[in-house]
């Protein structure tokens, strides 16, 4: 029996290789459909995290600044000397941030006296935070401000 092929049928290798093809230009057409989604939601994620640890930094110099003045007593000839003790501590301490200069913040030092005679320091920090990628709808620049109070110590 002498079997013949026709023109139309194809050997198993051709159609291997030829639906290779077709899904390696699915593959390559899903890939750039989902990468820029992708690099949306890490530079997201980042700029994020990026928020947070600077939130973190400002508050710690706010209550770096309240302990450090509440810590150290000072007298109505002393007060301005305590005052530039405490910026300088809180300068300090946002100098960690390397995004950013530490001179761009706005520090505010001062206390009270309560009816028991207890005096309280009080900081505050605001300092700009920008972002990395400029985002459709969210602002490029936020005030991140925090604020502290320590009561005097005896």
């Amino acid at each position: 029996m002498n079997v013949t092929r026709s023109k139309t049928h194809r050997s198993p290798i051709r159609s291997k290789h030829a639906l290779h093809l077709k899904r390696a230009g699915a593959t390559a057409t899903e890939f750039a459909i989902v990468l820029p989604m992708f690099l949306l939601l890490v530079f997201a994620c980042c700029d994020f995290a990026r928020v947070i640890h600077f939130r973190q930094l400002v508050a710690n110099a706010a209550r770096v600044g309240a302990t450090h003045g509440a810590l150290n007593r000072f007298t109505a000839a002393t007060e301005s000397d305590w005052r530039n003790d405490v910026v300088n501590v809180m300068r300090e301490e946002l100098a960690h941030l390397t995004s950013t200069d530490p001179n761009d913040s706005v520090i505010d030092v001062h206390f009270r006296d309560l009816s028991s005679g207890v005096r309280v320091v009080e900081t505050e920090v605001t300092l700009p935070f920008r972002t990395v990628v400029q985002w459709p709808v969210l602002p490029t620049e936020i005030q991140v401000h925090h604020h502290a109070e320590f009561h005097q110590f005896r």
